[in-house]
């Protein structure tokens, strides 16, 4: 039961982030790109849970002494899933609570040893960096993907559904100092 709890709250707070900051993340990458990360992503963590934890196989107890282990990539390609849809910090911060979930819970990984969860978390940040790196490098969105978006769309008129305002920071200022002359 604890399990089925921390995992709709892990799942609600998660909800509650996307639909804050999807609008402005997703927009800036290429549909191809969109659909190939949530399929490689969905489909091969599909994969490990029906031959891993379904299928009991003989490697779990193996995965959870060792750094590096299978389960690793699916929390790699975690980073490039969330690199669509969050801000660093906050996929930083998702990754990280994941971890906790599965200390805390039985059967998630709550054997883990600390090295494999630290590992599970960097290469989650380096799949988000990578994508971030190639796709959108110039509009890193550290914090608000609205501010890298409204960056991204000043430079892409066409591309961009989201319309700025008509005046900007640095012309309003203008216009206050040519009021005060």
């Amino acid at each position: 039961v604890y399990t089925v709890i921390s995992l709709s709250l892990f799942f609600l707070g998660l909800s509650w982030l996307l639909v804050i900051y999807v609008e402005w993340q997703q927009v800036m990458y290429p549909l191809w790109l969109k659909v190939s990360i949530v399929i490689i992503y969905c489909g091969f963590g599909l994969y490990l849970i029906i031959t891993e934890l379904i299928g009991q196989s003989n490697q779990h107890g193996v995965t959870d002494t060792v750094c590096l282990d299978i389960w690793s990539t699916v929390h790699f390609l975690a980073g490039p899933f969330f690199a669509l849809l969050l801000p660093h910090w906050w996929t930083l911060l998702v990754v990280s609570a994941w971890e906790v979930l599965e200390y805390y819970t039985t059967g998630l990984g709550d054997e883990e040893v600390i090295c494999n969860r630290v590992v599970d978390v960097l290469v989650a940040v380096v799949g988000w960096w990578i994508i971030v790196a190639v796709f959108i490098c110039k509009y890193v969105p550290w914090i608000s993907s609205k501010n890298s978006y409204d960056k991204w769309a000043a430079d892409h008129p066409q591309q961009a559904g989201y319309q700025q305002s008509e005046v900007s920071d640095n012309e309003e200022a203008e216009d206050e100092q040519t009021a005060a002359v």
